[in-house]
């Protein structure tokens, strides 16, 4: 939690080592003054200017801060027209999409807020959200209170004063105000980890290849339903590149027009914001070990700190390996997709009987649901698709904002969807995958070694639309450590652990997948469908893995009863002793029983065996 009080102002801004009054503050890529520069004397009343009295000097707190409390002085002039006046200013850099609870209540006078975007005040900003008298009380003493929500990837700026500039409403100057910010609920978590991102199941494990010979997977995953977006690596960076030895920032993410990423600051002190109207397009400028690094912060849990062994160079993928040399680990939880993984969840269809592939059934030709060219999106002023449709994809020039001849749209704006619920799978940008492909040739004596590549696929927005295609010749080969603006990608990740039919839940469906895969312990070996009920990674499926099933349940209600994984497992009806209500159970089930729970033997049949099992835990459970 951050707590700023009136004496610490004029000291530090931020508690735990954020800005103070003698370094500055950068917002939007833009150097601001230093806090604690000088202001002009006050010439009516007694009042001693807080640093934050202008947009200059707006106190920073982000997300890792919530929930943020201050009680602070109001400033001495009025610096906006309009109410709230002596007002003081923050701004807010956010880092999850979630409800935030923002309150004032218990402010001296009747306060008033406002909330922009885009920069600070009415003169850089735009208005998003006012709020006056909603705190409990009656006017002249309520102070507003609002529930919003609040982007990942976004700065907002709070203003803050009295509504009135005279008295009653308006308290002396420098009257102190109360200042919180929290989050309303905690944003739901993926079962997996709390990784969040928006997923979607590739199904049909085991089905055959193309006439391309791609496209066979055994297994159920999961891939992301859009490109990785600027906002998504923002949140990266901010976490881990502070400082940045491993370069994940490119300075082409700020300075061309097609990339979506700002940076402020000095190394040790970097901090990263999403351009204007670049929240909903996909980052580019980025290379496969960025990429790499990238699903390693999301196998360990999306930590903070410095890029070592705990947040980015291992997990997924080994780092430390020479490029050449880096392969997917054992135990990957999210990763590349490799291109067979790519290539399945961009054509194949085993569900519509028109997914042929021009001769290959399930396979479409298009990452569209088609076997014809998709139409050109066209854009608007802010890279918005205009003319959205089923078989839409960014290609070929057609999308020209921002001064650009060809450039990125947002995610899923052509509403043209893939077989397995993707979007921009097409056109809009390249997207690396896991697979190796033919080295570059040495070329010396500029170059004398062979380069290692990666495959990429999916063309881009300035491509012809027929790379977007199936064949195996319009899948590139790609120096690993080229960074441009048409190349990024997005993720694929194994079942969340428990949920086996991959909805992100964990319910009914998925413990009556539990039981056949139930192996008990030294059981094994498993198979792919079996694998997400193996939560300790110890090969088997036992009572140890239905214990994190069960703390991992999301369904309706408690989770069923296990007998082999009860306490007591014939007690039946669960009221902690084993008796005749029990023994009625086995009784009645007597004779072949494939998969009954009162076959403890699991020989197929329910007799004496099982009887004396029962009687031989007869009375109250342990």
């Amino acid at each position: 939690m951050m707590r700023t009080t009136f004496q610490q102002f004029g000291l530090t801004a931020r508690s735990n080592g954020g800005l103070c009054c003698r370094r500055q503050a950068a917002v939007i890529g833009f150097c601001l003054a230093a806090l604690c520069a000088a202001r002009p004397a006050y010439t009516g009343e007694a009042c001693v200017p807080p640093p934050n009295e202008t947009c200059d000097g707006a106190f920073v707190f982000t997300t890792s801060d919530l929930p943020y409390s201050v009680t602070a002085p109001l400033g001495c002039v009025n610096n906006v027209i309009d109410k709230p006046y002596f007002d003081v200013f923050y701004r807010y850099d956010c880092t999850v999409t979630a409800e935030h609870f923002i309150d004032m209540c218990d402010s001296a006078g009747d306060a008033f807020l406002r909330i922009y975007t885009e920069g600070c005040g009415w003169a850089d900003g735009e208005e998003l959200a006012v709020a006056d008298d909603e705190c409990p009380g009656s006017p002249p003493n309520a102070d507003p209170q609002l529930i919003i929500l609040l982007e990942a990837g976004q700065s907002y700026w709070f203003e803050l004063g009295p509504w009135r500039p005279d008295p009653p409403w308006a308290p002396p100057l420098n009257s102190p105000y109360n200042f919180n910010v929290s989050l309303l609920d905690q944003p739901p978590a993926d079962p997996c980890d709390g990784v969040g991102l928006d997923m979607v199941l590739v199904g049909n494990p085991g089905n055959a290849a193309d006439a391309t010979g791609r496209g066979a997977i055994d297994r159920l995953y999961r891939v992301g339903t859009f490109e990785v977006t600027n906002p998504d690596y923002v949140e990266f960076l901010n976490a881990v590149a502070k400082d940045d030895p491993n370069g994940l920032f490119n300075q082409n993410m700020e300075d061309s027009d097609r990339g979506g990423i700002l940076r402020a600051g000095s190394p040790g002190t970097f901090t990263y914001f999403t351009k204007e109207h670049f929240s909903n397009k996909p980052v580019n400028w980025i290379g496969w070990p960025d990429c790499a690094r990238y699903c390693n912060w999301l196998h360990n849990g999306k930590p903070a700190g410095t890029q070592d062994a705990s947040t980015t160079e291992t997990g997924a993928y080994d780092m430390t390996l020479p490029n050449d040399q880096i392969v997917r680990q054992q135990g990957a939880r999210w990763y590349l997709p490799t291109h067979d993984e790519w290539y399945k969840a961009a054509y194949h269809d085993p569900i519509d009987p028109g997914a042929d592939g021009g001769g290959t059934p399930d396979y479409w030709n298009y990452p569209t649901r088609s076997d014809t060219l998709p139409t050109k999106a066209q854009d608007d002023a802010v890279g918005d698709v205009t003319n959205p449709g089923p078989n839409v994809a960014n290609y070929d020039k057609g999308a020209n904002w921002n001064g650009e001849n060809g450039n990125v749209t947002t995610v899923g704006g052509t509403t043209s969807v893939g077989p397995w619920g993707t979007f921009d799978m097409g056109g809009n940008i390249n997207e690396w995958t896991e697979t190796p492909d033919t080295p570059i040739p040495p070329n010396p004596p500029d170059q004398p070694e062979a380069l290692p590549t990666r495959s990429i696929r999916g063309s881009d927005f300035a491509s012809p639309g027929i790379l977007m295609s199936t064949p195996e010749g319009f899948a590139l080969a790609l120096n690993m450590v080229a960074e441009a603006a048409n190349i990024g990608y997005r993720v694929a990740a194994e079942l969340c652990q428990g949920d086996f039919d991959g909805d992100n839940d964990i319910d009914d469906d998925d413990f009556a997948a539990f039981e056949p895969c139930f192996t008990g312990p030294d059981g094994g070996p498993l198979d792919a469908l079996c694998a997400p009920g193996d939560f300790d990674g110890d090969g088997d499926i036992d009572c140890e893995d239905w214990e994190q099933l069960v703390a991992a349940w999301t369904g309706a209600g408690d989770p069923p009863s296990f007998a082999p994984c009860k306490g007591c497992p014939a007690d039946f009806n669960g009221d902690g002793s084993v008796g005749a209500f029990d023994l009625a159970i086995v009784l009645g089930s007597w004779g072949p029983c494939e998969g009954c729970p009162t076959d403890f033997n699991d020989d197929g049949v329910v007799d004496a065996f099982d009887l004396a099992i029962l009687l031989g835990s007869w009375g109250p459970c342990s």
